[in-house]
């Protein structure tokens, strides 16, 4: 990426990728900084202010993200992401069905959101509604067979039911697939 901002400075999308592996990095501040050179060029540049909201949510400053999404989500209604972490937003915030009824947006524009659906399993599995729990991990797992996540969803619905041979049977693949991973 340094070569290719050395080619062209000004590269909005190359500066966001950096901006986002900052992110994924845990280096928030630099996060910060790069959306910032980025919004200073073009204030009103969608994925940069996404990204903002992404980084208020991993400063925990829901309250402030909250209002950003939701003018994301007025200019780009079918936007799964800005659902995504409105509802991440919301939880953080406590606002349990607020923050559910976005996840659960979020799928339904992006049925393929795979962390979308795992994180609403995982939310109905807290509600005990074990049904719509094992129903979303299940899908989950149809798309990304090798999700951990979802497979612990299913395998603790079935504890809950007493059914302890399917658990078992969840829980034995889970350490066969990862078995350094404890």
């Amino acid at each position: 990426y340094r070569k290719a901002l050395e080619i062209d400075p000004d590269d909005l999308q190359v500066k966001l990728t950096v901006a986002r592996f900052y992110l994924r990095n845990d280096k928030i501040e630099n996060a910060e900084k790069a959306v910032i050179e980025i919004m200073d060029k073009r204030p009103r540049y969608f994925p940069a202010r996404m990204l903002k909201g992404e980084i208020m949510v991993a400063n925990r400053k829901f309250e402030s993200a909250i209002p950003l999404f939701e003018q994301l989500i007025k200019e780009e209604p079918k936007s799964d992401r800005a659902y995504y972490f409105k509802g991440i937003a919301n939880l953080g915030k406590g606002e349990a069905r607020s923050g559910k009824m976005d996840i659960g947006k979020a799928v339904e524009l992006n049925p393929r959101y795979i962390k979308a659906r795992v994180l609403l399993a995982d939310i109905y599995y807290r509600e005990r509604n074990f049904t719509q729990a094992q129903k979303e991990s299940e899908e989950a797992l149809a798309l990304q067979p090798t999700n951990i996540q979802a497979k612990l969803i299913i395998g603790n619905t079935y504890m809950y039911q007493k059914k302890f041979k399917e658990a078992q049977k969840v829980f034995q693949e889970i350490i066969i697939s990862e078995p350094d991973n404890p």
